[in-house]
């Protein structure tokens, strides 16, 4: 399709299914089409928002029309990813229509008509059990037992064969030392895990109420070291570990020691009331979930979307493909990239706004480990651009609930706390990474990236609304965040 007033364009999707299997009649098509549109670039978007085509494609039309409108002349196709993936309507997100996180609100902790249909669609092996889960949110039986039976029912839900080639894609580490892949969330004692949630649930709120009143971490630096301090942390220290945030929003993340079975989470009964359980089940819900959709964002993006973008380059000679990715689908799109060929530069440029992902998935070194990095070390031979790695403090799903969920069993925080062994790249950026600077949205904006081709980009000045429990996650249409993709992929832009 080609749109003349705004340069040569195509639109279209790739759709694939839970192991990356695509409709090659549909998939060749919308390669031609590019083709023949004689666009110059492609992005191509991924997230996790596919609860049904119209609230997909209502997110990607918004942020394909903000970046149309930074680049109003560059010749682009712009191309959106469908894989099985939701998230859950009471979520505060723009491009959900407010009826429908209403009925979500009003549902709790049940879940709403609308958001158990994604959730079997995410499923379709698996109905029965969805069906099962649902029963019990919306019956909520009195005594633990039925606590129980949710365990059970959320372990049936996702379990995988340890000889399953998917079980690999569970963790961000290259060489995890451990065998099992499965959050503690999975295993310990379902009621302590809910309770552990609902008070998770309470920080967030607070956590929400407290955002704009949070105090600058500050340092005293000479007149020549001023500019290196950023607004939550420092860039001096960024170097060493990381950007991280001024404070953790959650006492429990603070917390060292080994995580183990029966302990960790459930290591105390909690004395919480039956409702504030349920809610807590609601939320375990949705993190076991999530589990699923990071496994298989990495699945996708290694068998599904990889090859699609080789042969894109092999059919359209000279064209720059550009990866953009939220949430999960910044997962997606980044094992894409780790799965092109060595030297192949098929992608131009990667920018992954709130990902997903760990903070140390593009470490050189785990500093936790013996031995090995981050599972997406290395990416950057495999790619003929910059890379960009959007945060923002004001994240709660990837800085307060991503830790709570992603512990493993028998591993240890040692001395540094939850949020540092677990934290999300989509919270305070890549930790233990060389290659990555840390600097402020305003600056890329302002300066370019220079000679710089990874970077850490503190969008919390943004990307700052949200309700609990997610907070900010889902804030990514803003025009600044549009100039920085259109920036960092130089559309419009003559070489």
């Amino acid at each position: 399709m080609t749109d003349a007033g705004r340069g040569a364009t195509a639109q279209g999707v790739w759709e694939f299914d839970p192991r990356g299997a695509v409709d090659p009649r549909a998939r060749d098509r919308l390669i031609s089409d590019i083709g023949d549109s004689g666009a110059r670039d492609v992005l191509v978007l991924a997230h996790g928002w596919n609860n049904d085509p119209a609230v997909a494609g209502e997110f990607d039309a918004r942020f394909f029309a903000l970046i149309r409108e930074a680049a109003p002349g560059g010749r682009m196709a712009q191309v959106g990813v469908r894989w099985p993936a939701m998230r859950f309507l009471d979520e505060s997100a723009p491009h959900v229509p407010e009826e429908q996180r209403r009925a979500a609100l009003d549902a709790l902790p049940a879940l709403d008509a609308a958001t158990a249909r994604a959730l079997v669609n995410a499923f379709p092996a698996s109905g029965d059990v969805v069906h099962e889960l649902c029963d019990l949110l919306a019956r909520r039986p009195a005594g633990g037992l039925a606590l129980d039976d949710f365990g059970t029912l959320l372990r049936r839900l996702v379990e995988l064969r340890l000889t399953d080639a998917r079980a690999e894609f569970a963790s961000d580490a290259e060489d995890d030392l451990l065998p099992q892949h499965d959050p503690v969330m999975l295993f310990d004692d379902t009621a302590g895990v809910c309770g552990e949630f609902a008070s998770a649930l309470d920080e967030a709120r607070e956590a929400v109420e407290a955002t704009h009143h949070r105090p600058e971490r500050t340092e005293q630096h000479s007149e020549e070291e001023a500019a290196d301090v950023s607004h939550h942390g420092t860039h001096a220290e960024s170097a060493v570990m990381g950007p991280r945030a001024p404070d953790a929003p959650s006492p429990r993340l603070e917390q060292g020691g080994p995580v183990q079975t029966a302990g960790g989470f459930g290591a105390e009964r909690f004395a919480t009331g039956h409702d504030e359980l349920w809610r807590g089940a609601h939320e375990l819900l949705r993190q076991v979930a999530g589990h699923t959709f990071r496994r298989r964002a990495g699945v996708v993006g290694t068998y599904g979307l990889a090859p699609v973008l080789a042969l894109l380059a092999r059919s359209v000679p000279g064209v720059r493909i550009h990866l953009v990715g939220h949430g999960f689908g910044a997962r997606l799109v980044a094992y894409a990239l780790r799965s092109q060929a060595e030297g192949s530069r098929t992608v131009a440029s990667m920018v992954l706004l709130q990902p997903a992902l760990s903070h140390f998935a593009f470490a050189d070194h785990m500093p936790h480990q013996m031995r090995g990095g981050g599972a997406l070390a290395g990416c950057v031979e495999r790619l003929a651009g910059p890379l960009v790695c959007c945060y923002s403090h004001n994240d709660l799903e990837l800085g307060l609930m991503h830790p709570l969920a992603t512990r493993m069993i028998g591993d240890s925080a040692s001395l540094s706390g939850i949020d540092r062994k677990w934290g999300a790249l989509g919270h305070d950026g890549a930790q233990a990474a060389a290659s990555f600077t840390a600097v402020g949205l305003d600056e890329v904006l302002s300066r370019g990236m220079g000679d710089r081709q990874c970077l850490n980009v503190d969008v919390s000045a943004v990307v700052r609304e949200g309700d609990p429990p997610a907070g900010a996650h889902n804030d990514v249409f803003h025009r600044d965040l549009a100039r920085l993709v259109v920036e960092v992929a130089g559309i419009g832009r003559e070489d």
